[in-house]
């Protein structure tokens, strides 16, 4: 992880040194969009069965820097973003009518690397889209308490971008839809269980950021 954040320092240090990349520091709140949803288990042992259930999403909050270039009706931008968020999750381990299915919450800290390309509309108006890159950073679980738990994120998972933005002097306001190419269900399992919930952890955020 240092050596991506001195890679990072090194690449946006050099885009600065160029008349025409506009670099700045940016901020952002957003929302997780997937509703609740039950897992679909395949048990693998002869553990006792228990439902799984995602809950849904804390707001997500990120800071860094952008970089932003016109190439006259297009226009070229990337960042890197410190983002954490919260996902949860209600489990039913033993059934019973006079107690309340526990909360589980696991907390995500990433870099998120987005590249955007599109077109700038009446000067002020952009729209873009683009691939992005989340590396973890640390996650923490109330999973890991449990027996079997295994955190199965991968370290960088991958995504795309849809942009909507308004820029006016070395303002940049930004509305974006994330899309994830990895399940909720790919975070963690079980021992051996086969946990299917083919939904995303989407998000959509708004950022303002200052690029000079």
């Amino acid at each position: 992880m240092k050596h991506t954040f001195i890679f990072l320092a090194i690449l946006f240090s050099s885009i600065s040194l160029s008349a025409q990349w506009k670099v700045g520091p940016k901020v952002s709140a957003g929302v997780i969009l997937q509703d609740a949803e039950f897992y679909r288990i395949l048990p693998m042992s002869d553990r006792r069965i228990y439902d799984l259930e995602f809950v849904g999403g804390s707001s997500s909050y990120s800071a860094g820097i952008m970089a932003h270039r016109n190439l006259g009706p297009f226009f070229l931008q990337m960042e890197a973003l410190a983002t954490s968020y919260s996902l949860e999750f209600r489990m039913d381990r033993y059934k019973s009518l006079n107690q309340s299915s526990p909360i589980y919450t696991e907390d995500y800290y990433i870099l998120e690397l987005p590249f955007i390309a599109g077109v700038q509309l009446k000067k002020h108006f952009k729209l873009g889209l683009g691939p992005v890159a989340e590396v973890r950073a640390d996650k923490n679980s109330q999973f890991s308490t449990l027996d079997y738990y295994n955190d199965t994120t991968k370290p960088v998972e991958f995504g795309f971008q849809a942009l909507v933005g308004y820029n006016t002097g070395i303002f940049h306001i930004d509305l974006k839809y994330i899309n994830k190419f990895s399940s909720i269900a790919d975070g963690f399992n079980f021992g051996d269980d086969d946990m299917k919930l083919a939904k995303s952890a989407n998000r959509l955020s708004l950022s303002v950021g200052v690029a000079f």
